[in-house]
């Protein structure tokens, strides 16, 4: 089982007790957690949405992208119990939620952490 959530909560969490790791491709300083950059989006896909708005067309990348990877492993490296970190609350579009939606669909649990 993994979970997601977001940096502001994340610091909530004792990263001594907690397998926060950062999908994030620029994390904040001050992270404890382990940052796993082959789940952020790279400099330029991250340049194309902020240029354009276009989510439909960075959705349509990352996904294509993840497509390149092979999930079974990611989420061996990831370990059980990983809560996957990045900015945008829960409601906002971010990249965390295509991975946890990537992962669902191979068959693992993901959920959002809530408080």
């Amino acid at each position: 089982m993994f979970f997601t959530t977001y940096f502001a909560q994340a610091r909530r969490l004792d990263p001594r007790k907690s397998n926060l790791v950062s999908i994030a491709r620029y994390t904040p300083k001050g992270f404890l957690g382990r940052i796993y950059l082959p789940l952020a989006p790279s400099p330029s896909l991250l340049s194309y949405v902020k240029r354009t708005g276009d989510e439909e067309g960075y959705t349509k990348r990352f996904k294509a992208y993840l497509e390149t990877l092979d999930v079974h492993k990611v989420a061996k490296d990831l370990k059980d119990g990983a809560i996957l970190v990045c900015y945008e609350t829960p409601e906002k579009f971010c990249h965390r939620h295509l991975v946890a939606d990537w992962l669902r669909e191979a068959g693992y649990k993901v959920c959002e952490l809530k408080w």
